[in-house]
């Protein structure tokens, strides 16, 4: 057993995410391996005169719409994100604390519309 090995989480398809800064927990995510970042289901995206962008994470979604928190930031950057059909599209990233299994962590997410998918979370490579 390598030293690292000790600080390591093995993580399933699905997991639960529990954000700590909004204390909303269990939040189903779907791993997917095929992602490099991560995304988190987010609704009513402006940006401010003052450049501080506002969203209502998990707003309006079937599953745990009913947890949403709006939340306001300055702390964000705008990234292109290409799909698997090769579209691109550029969406904000926003960094959030959160919790996956016994690990507390800061970790950056996009804001996508994921009011289609079952999850609202999807896990990428890069967390």
């Amino acid at each position: 057993m390598a030293r690292n090995d000790f600080h390591k989480v093995v993580i399933g398809r699905a997991e639960l995410l529990h954000f700590m800064d909004f204390e909303i927990a269990d939040i189903p995510a779907k791993v997917d391996t095929g992602a490099y970042r991560s995304a988190v289901h987010a609704s009513d995206i402006y940006i401010d005169k003052d450049g501080t962008l506002n969203f209502k994470i998990l707003g309006n979604h079937k599953v745990c719409g009913n947890l949403a928190k709006t939340h306001k930031t300055k702390d964000y950057k705008i990234v292109t994100i290409a799909n698997s059909f090769g579209h691109e599209e550029d969406r904000y990233e926003v960094k959030l604390k959160v919790k996956l299994g016994p690990k507390i962590f800061k970790a950056t997410f996009t804001l996508a519309d994921r009011s289609k998918k079952i999850y609202p979370i999807l896990i990428g490579r890069k967390l």
